[in-house]
């Protein structure tokens, strides 16, 4: 259900650029993990920006 409501609210809002963080890399009660993850996407998204 969460894969479908995000998959709407992209095609919704169209954002400029999408990271993708595999579903099998984390687990909604994962609170723990938070830190790692956030840091995961921030680095993903330096690498699309280039920076």
């Amino acid at each position: 259900m969460q894969i479908k409501l995000t998959q709407t609210a992209i095609e919704k809002y169209k954002p400029e650029i999408v990271v993708n963080i595999s579903k099998d890399s984390y687990d909604i009660f994962e609170y723990h993990c938070a830190e790692e993850l956030i840091e995961y996407g921030r680095g993903q998204m330096k690498q699309r920006l280039g920076l």
